[in-house]
């Protein structure tokens, strides 16, 4: 068995990128990190990724991968030694995270995994296929590094010289007949109007339990990486099964929101990215102008898309089992507002007049902070709001 890299091997490797350091070693030398770079192409994901992510930018974008790209690529490398057979990768749109989850990772997997059959899935067919070219471009681009490469032309289903197949094919779409040692779900919905659905989720739900996990090998992997767009998605549903069942550590889940924005600091590695507060998934692409603008539309949107962070809609917001006690209000405060509800008088008296005041945090997040009420007359309750509008002061909208 050929020993594992170390990493110093690797650091040298990644300095022999450098011109200028090439021109220090002879001609032995080079030859002999080339024979190494071989190795490290087919041993090392992360090194894989670095090779090959140019592949996906333009000439004049950096093509290092973030560190939420080598964050993902660690859990993914459990993935493909076995250790981790269950793993959901949470992020917003636009972090490459298909990029470097499908169609960097999977060709590595095959290379690595000789007679394995794997399923690719994504919303569409169409995207499903896109996949599928990369995959195949990358193994074939590479095949003298992974020792091996596709021998058919087809998009949906393909092989390899070392034996593995693979399936490509659009999420909710039936398949027989082909058993899977990976099944890779990328974003199984294209949007917000897939999920809003009751029977779309349940069409979806249905095909996870009774075609595509039925397809997976009893030593079989399964990975998700998507965009959480409803609290009752397929991932949530996943979560809640694995809660209720109290086998909460079937799934590794790793969750990354665009921003930052709880008290407490992130997890730090390899949990999460050990951001503070307002830290940005990627700085280096993207700006807090960037998701000021997203966020300026629907704050439930956002907190799904971007946050990973699904609410349930409508009045389930304000189901009581939602609802915890905190020792103290986030000091990151967007709005504070104290919103009245006026009871009407009649001859037999009056129900509660109610002043709530709240604030909504950066995190989109309401807190109740003060409750008023009283029961009484026109003038009497005129009287309240106004005192309370005193108290409160200014800043805070009534």
């Amino acid at each position: 068995m050929t020993p594992a890299l170390t990493d110093q091997q690797l650091d040298q490797l990644r300095a022999a990128r450098h011109p200028d350091f090439l021109k220090t070693l002879n001609a032995d030398q080079q030859a002999a990190l080339k024979v190494l770079h071989k190795r490290a192409l087919k041993q090392d994901l992360e090194y894989f990724a670095e090779n090959v992510a140019p592949a996906f930018v333009k000439d004049h974008e950096d093509a290092t991968p973030a560190r939420h790209h080598r964050l993902m690529l660690h859990h993914l490398k459990r993935v493909a030694s076995g250790e981790c057979k269950r793993l959901m990768i949470f992020c917003p749109p636009g972090v490459a995270k298909s990029t470097y989850g499908v169609r960097i990772f999977t060709p590595f997997f095959l290379a690595n995994n000789a007679k394995t059959k794997a399923i690719v899935t994504s919303s569409s067919q169409k995207l499903a296929w896109q996949h599928s070219d990369w995959i195949k471009s990358l193994l074939n681009m590479n095949a003298d590094a992974l020792g091996t490469k596709a021998v058919n032309d087809s998009r949906e289903l393909w092989n390899t010289d070392n034996g593995c197949e693979l399936l490509a094919v659009s999420s909710g779409q039936a398949f027989q007949g082909f058993r899977a040692d990976l099944a890779f779900i990328d974003d199984p919905v294209g949007g917000i109007e897939d999920v809003k659905s009751d029977q779309l989720r349940d069409n979806l739900w249905e095909w996870f339990n009774a075609n595509l996990l039925g397809r997976v090998t009893p030593s079989g992997r399964i990975v998700i990486i998507m965009t959480r767009w409803h609290d009752d998605d397929l991932a949530g549903r996943l979560i809640k099964l694995a809660k209720d069942s109290g086998d909460d550590q079937d799934w590794t889940v790793l969750s990354l929101p665009a921003i930052w924005e709880e008290e407490e600091d992130e997890p730090a590695w390899p949990k999460g990215l050990g951001r503070t507060h307002g830290e940005l998934i990627w700085p280096g692409y993207q700006t807090a102008e960037f998701y000021k603008e997203k966020r300026r539309g629907d704050e439930l949107t956002f907190q799904a898309m971007y946050q990973c962070n699904p609410l349930p809609p409508g009045g389930a917001v304000f189901r009581a089992n939602l609802l915890k006690p905190v020792d103290a209000a986030s000091v990151h405060v967007r709005k504070i507002v104290r919103a009245w509800d006026l009871a009407a008088t009649t001859k037999r008296g009056s129900d509660w007049t109610v002043g709530v005041k709240m604030q909504l945090d950066n995190r989109g997040q309401y807190t109740i902070l003060d409750v008023v009420r009283i029961k009484g007359g026109p003038e009497e309750v005129r009287s309240t709001i106004l005192n309370t509008a005193a108290a409160d002061g200014r800043g805070v909208y009534i």
